[in-house]
């Protein structure tokens, strides 16, 4: 089946993750006609991106020759979603968020998350990828949802994600998602407790909470991952 001009689909990755996380979704969209275009984020700052609005532009720049496309993001990938968004919403059709944080409410929120991020940063860089990998398993966010990447990322782009794409730099987004005409799918995994609450935070939004999944949601729950992808589509 050749893809119809207007099924595009643009996928993000999470943090210290690969565009080839979303290997798993690929065939079977692909065979019913939805071009895929996963995303390699580490390119986006190697080419010198400069900060979470430049990311959102540089993602809606790969969309608007296919416009309108769908678009999904995990975690980190999610909040770079909302800022491309946030720089063409005329660009996506739907956009599907997964794991993903709407934005800190309050200056001292997010002055508190830049300086962890910049420690998180400098341990990045200080530390064999391996080992940074443990430390950052052990968040009590990703509790339950397995050992996640390969530590395979290139050591100075994740680190300087840490700072420019950190959460203490973006705002509450909120307001742009009640705003957006298009269509939105707002996913969180039950065992996911933080990320499963803020998602009930946002106004106008029903939350889909995976059971028995936790942060993880790409290698936790492929099957709702695929449904949700299907669902950003009208059906044929």
């Amino acid at each position: 089946m050749n893809p119809s001009p207007s099924r595009h689909l643009i996928l993000l990755h999470g943090n210290l993750g690969s565009w080839r996380d979303w290997d798993f979704i690929l065939p079977p969209l692909r065979a019913r006609g939805i071009s895929c275009h996963p995303l390699n984020l580490w390119e986006l700052i190697a080419s010198g991106c400069s900060g979470l609005e430049e990311a959102g532009r540089m993602i809606a720049a790969q969309a608007l020759p296919h416009a309108p496309c769908a678009l999904m993001g995990y975690s980190l990938g999610g909040r770079l979603a909302l800022h491309a968004m946030q720089a063409a919403p005329q660009a996506w059709s739907g956009i599907a968020f997964l794991s993903t944080h709407p934005g800190l409410q309050t200056a001292q929120e997010r002055q508190t998350r830049l300086t962890a991020d910049l420690e998180e940063s400098a341990r990045c860089r200080r530390l064999p990828p391996r080992d940074f990998l443990q430390h950052w398993n052990r968040q009590g966010v990703l509790a339950g949802s397995g050992q996640g990447p390969a530590p395979d990322y290139p050591q100075e782009q994740a680190a300087q994600t840490f700072d420019i794409w950190s959460l203490g730099r973006q705002a509450d987004m909120r307001p742009l998602l009640r705003a957006f005409s298009g269509k939105i799918v707002w996913l969180a995994g039950e065992q996911d407790a933080k990320f499963s609450a803020l998602a009930r935070t946002i106004p106008g939004i029903s939350p889909i909470i995976v059971p028995g999944a936790g942060h993880r949601l790409l290698q936790q729950s492929p099957s709702t991952i695929l449904q949700t992808a299907l669902s950003l589509f009208p059906q044929e």
